[in-house]
């Protein structure tokens, strides 16, 4: 899938990189009162939640996997 490609691309450069489900992204949103869907909020929110929700760190699947 092309989000696991870049998260081992940002991974490979030295990013910290988290993958969650984008359904409890959006109901943080909601529960934040954010009903628009625009770029500029899509960043606030995952920011937003980023820093709150602290969600674990991506570790990749071996080479041999």
């Amino acid at each position: 899938m092309y989000h696991e490609q870049a998260a081992q691309a940002l991974h490979d450069a030295g990013v910290c990189v988290s993958i969650v489900n984008p359904a409890q992204v959006r109901n943080f949103a909601f529960g934040l009162a954010i009903r628009n869907k625009t770029d500029d909020m899509d960043s606030f929110v995952l920011a937003r939640y980023g820093a709150l929700i602290q969600p674990k760190a991506w570790i990749p699947p071996s080479p041999e996997a």
